[in-house]
This record gives structure tokens, C-alpha cells and sequence, in this order.
């Protein structure tokens, strides 16, 4: 996707010089998810697209779903959408990007994953395998750091863990 828009970037700018300035801005409108991960994303984009490529941004909220079909589409309805759970919709997937081909994937994706993880010596020493493992006295201890006697949650994955639920 970022090498499609560099691309983009490119060729806007090559015909911005030919054309001139009076030329109308290339419009891009991004497909808004609303996690924190895809916002900051979408942030960063169009800020780019705005302030270096001279575009006019557009945002707009859908569902994936609806977003894959405006992709698909290629009328201008949705240009990119930055963060994409694949693993979400297969079907969409399957249909758009495999099939049909009109919905191009990043060559370079950052790969996301989700699940429950924990400290790899957890895992180990403490033999947490599973969700029903937190209800042991002796495994909530291990992530209660402030003495409440329940365990603290880390929003995102660490070195050093194993994911033991997804």
C-alpha cells in the first residue's frame, strides 16, 4: 500500500509540475476503522497525503465489510483503508484481494496478532496454559503488582510471552 502511494506521490507530482498550479488536488479518501492502531495510521497518512503530496484527504467511517466493497468498486468511494484485519472477514478477503485481484494488499504487512498473552516464565514455571489457569491464587500473584489481589492487563504483546488463548 505504501509503495502504491509513493507511487501515487510520484506521478501527482510530475503532473502537478507539467500542469501547474492551478490543477485540482488529487482526492484520496481513507476508510476510517475505529481502533487506536488504525486511527494513528490513518493520521499519519493523510497528514502525509496533505501536507507533501498536496491532496485533498477525505475520511470517511464504514464497516469493513463496506469498506471492502468500496475499494472494490475503484470509483473513488474509498481509496485505502490502513489497517485491515484480514483474518476477520476470509470471505472478503477470498472474494477481493485473491479472486478478483481489486483490492491490493501491502507487498511488506506488518502482521497483527490478537490474542491473551503472558511472561513465557508463566507458561513455564507456572504451567499457565489456558484462561481457567488466572483462577489459581498462586497464578493471579504473579500479575498483581499493586497488591489488590487481582491481576494487572497489559494492552499489547511483549518480548518474552506466550499466547495461551486466542
Amino acid at each position: 500500500m505504501l509503495r502504491e502511494l509513493a507511487f501515487a506521490g510520484v506521478a501527482l507530482g510530475a503532473l502537478m509540475a507539467v500542469a501547474g498550479s492551478a490543477e485540482a488536488k488529487t482526492k484520496v479518501v481513507i476508510g476510517h476503522l475505529d481502533w487506536p492502531g488504525a486511527t494513528a495510521i490513518e493520521t499519519v497518512l493523510a497528514e502525509v497525503m496533505t501536507r507533501y503530496l498536496d491532496a485533498e484527504v477525505e475520511v470517511i467511517s464504514a464497516a469493513q465489510e463496506a469498506l471492502y466493497e468500496a475499494l472494490d468498486k475503484g470509483d473513488g468511494s474509498a481509496d485505502i483503508v490502513a489497517d485491515m484485519w484480514t483474518d476477520h472477514l476470509p470471505a472478503q478477503m477470498k472474494n477481493y484481494v485473491k479472486d478478483k485481484g481489486s483490492i491490493i494488499l501491502n507487498a511488506t504487512p506488518y502482521l497483527g496478532t490478537e490474542g491473551i498473552f503472558v511472561p513465557a516464565f508463566a507458561a513455564d514455571e507456572m504451567g499457565v496454559k489456558n484462561l481457567a489457569d488466572f483462577a489459581k491464587p498462586e497464578v493471579a500473584k504473579l500479575f498483581d503488582s499493586d497488591g489488590n489481589g487481582k491481576g494487572e492487563i497489559w494492552a499489547g504483546t511483549r518480548r518474552g510471552v506466550t499466547r495461551i488463548a486466542r
